[in-house]
């Protein structure tokens, strides 16, 4: 009895012991590979490119261009300051990288009119994030020096941000390609105006087609049925003239925009005859 239970003790001891190993090499499997299908612990932090971003009250400004060139190692910004054109002398721009928190090299390349181009340099190759701030600076100070204020965070995110080729311009250069820019965006404005467009055309031939049914089966209702038609109706009506209103409005924008378009193309001419 006594060498038959000693023999189920080992028994049992080796397969615990069993179980333990392949525990831990599964253990040490998952933390190795958990990188892979696990999310990211760091939120994604970037601001919109192409969008309205709003600086004050009265203040918006805009990314046309936020691209990193892997190669270089190095960013290209542009903005549009819109309102704060007339601040331009005054604006200043400062880059932090997320990495370290640290200060990266950061210089205004180009300004033309309410755009200017920022080139971000150094940056650490696992940099997650960087912030642009913009700032101000008032020399209003009793004491005759500058005060910083500042105006406005921008972020980018490694897992947002536009991967493209920044490369040394001259001013010509920069303004050349800005209108390039700035006219394919347009394009893509008018485009999606032009869109708008067919979805409230679309919708006013279903608004017709409804008062038309509407029409038909007036013929055959009751005087207090009648009522209810027509209040139908004149509710179909005012949404058909509110559609047609939204249209004149978005043709007039696209109008606008074409001869911005004219615009640039033109100034973009005078100047490759300089």
């Amino acid at each position: 009895m006594f060498n038959k239970d000693r023999v189920n003790l080992r028994r049992k001891s080796s397969r615990i012991y069993i179980a333990s190993v392949i525990f831990l090499f599964f253990g040490l499997a998952f933390f190795l590979t958990s990188g892979f299908f696990m999310e990211e612990s760091i939120e994604v932090l970037a601001s919109p490119v192409g969008e309205d971003i709003r600086v004050s009250a009265t203040n918006d400004i805009e990314i046309v261009q936020w691209i990193y060139d892997e190669e270089q190692n190095k960013m290209e910004v542009i903005l549009d300051s819109k309102n704060l054109r007339h601040e331009y002398d005054s604006l200043t721009f400062q880059a932090y990288q997320r990495s370290d928190f640290g200060e990266v090299h950061t210089t205004i390349s180009f300004q033309f009119e309410q755009y200017v181009v920022i080139n971000i340099e150094n940056i650490d190759r696992e940099y997650i994030q960087i912030s642009l701030e913009m700032s101000h600076y008032d020399e209003g100070n009793e004491t005759g020096e500058p005060v910083k204020t500042k105006l406005k965070n921008l972020y980018v995110d490694y897992r947002e941000v536009e991967n493209g080729k920044v490369q040394e311009r001259e001013s010509n250069d920069y303004l050349s390609y800005i209108t390039d820019l700035i006219v394919e965006r347009i394009g893509g404005k008018i485009v999606q105006f032009e869109t708008n467009i067919e979805e409230n055309e679309k919708e006013k031939e279903q608004i017709n087609e409804t008062i038309n049914q509407l029409l038909g089966e007036r013929v055959y209702q009751t005087d207090e049925e009648k009522l209810k038609t027509d209040n139908n109706i004149n509710a179909q009506e005012v949404r058909i003239i509110e559609l047609e209103n939204n249209i004149n409005t978005i043709k007039e924008r696209i109008k606008i925009e074409q001869e911005r378009i004219n615009h640039l193309k033109q100034r973009k001419r005078d100047l490759t005859l300089k």
